[in-house]
Formats: C-alpha cells, sequence, structure tokens
C-alpha cells in the first residue's frame, strides 16, 4: 500500500514537471514562429512585428523585359526583404510577402546573376510603391486579408 502512494506521488510529480516543459516550448516555438520580420522603418531598420500584430498577403506578380526589346528575360534575380526568385523563361516570377497591412513601401534588387546566357543587363534597386492597396479575403483585424499587384520591370543593356 505504501509503495503505491510513492508511484503515485512520483507519478504527479513527473506528469506536471512534463506538462510544465511542453507548455512552455510550446509557448516559446509559438512566439518564434509567429514573428516575421519583414518590415523596416524609415531609416531602413528592420522592424520585428509582435505576437499578434494585423498582417496581409502581399502578392506582387512581376515581369522582367529588356528596355530596348521589350523582350522577357529569363534568369534574373528578384530579392525582396528576406526572399529571392528567379524570372522563368518568360521572364516571370511571383513573390508573396507576409506584411503589416499599414505597409507601402517595397524595396527590390534585381540583378542578372546568368552571365552571357541571356545577355548581360545592368543590376538595379527599385522601391514598388502601392497607395491605396485593396485588399480581399479578410477575416477580422488581425488578418487584413490578400492584395495582388502586378510589376513590370525594364533592364538596361549592360554596356
Amino acid at each position: 500500500m505504501k509503495n503505491n502512494r510513492i508511484f503515485e506521488k512520483i507519478n504527479r510529480a513527473f506528469l506536471k514537471k512534463c506538462s510544465a516543459a511542453l507548455t512552455i516550448g510550446i509557448t516559446v516555438l509559438g512566439f518564434s514562429t509567429g514573428c516575421k520580420k519583414s518590415d523596416k522603418d524609415d531609416n531602413d531598420n528592420i522592424i520585428a512585428p509582435e505576437y499578434g500584430v494585423p498582417r496581409a498577403n502581399f502578392v506582387f506578380n512581376g515581369e522582367v523585359l529588356s528596355a530596348e526589346t521589350e523582350e522577357a528575360i529569363s534568369g534574373i534575380r528578384v530579392a525582396l526583404d528576406y526572399d529571392t526568385v528567379y524570372t522563368d523563361e518568360e521572364g516571370k516570377f511571383k513573390f508573396e510577402n507576409y506584411s503589416n497591412p499599414d505597409r507601402k513601401s517595397f524595396p527590390m534588387d534585381i540583378s542578372d546573376v546568368d552571365g552571357d546566357k541571356n545577355g548581360k543587363y545592368s543590376d538595379m534597386k527599385a522601391n514598388i510603391v502601392l497607395e491605396n492597396p485593396t485588399f480581399t479575403g479578410s477575416r477580422g483585424y488581425l488578418d487584413g486579408g490578400k492584395t495582388e499587384n502586378n510589376i513590370e520591370i525594364r533592364l538596361n543593356p549592360d554596356e
């Protein structure tokens, strides 16, 4: 009888400690994955949003063309915040960026990284400014919805 009580106490203590460890682990995991660094202030410093901050899905459908021939350019690297994509054979690319719904400016770095394969083009920095984006599919305060934007970028040949 005494042995059963001792094992029950040990069992309870063990379960309480496991429960506390799991609670702490899940909380830390939730905060670390829920906060994505994606916004910058006026001085180009990164702002890490707090847990529970509203966010929206900004989708950029883009195309990179030659400024001279207006032909699509494949293999061009386009970087936005922490993401990098490359244009396909038709010169098209797509970004999905989750950020604060009030964000209006999205700086992009565009560069030709494939050498002479498709001709040489000058690198460029572009700042995509959204004046009044329209959001669809909002599910309340924390989910600002989704906005899709079409971008056309024209690169000059590298001399």
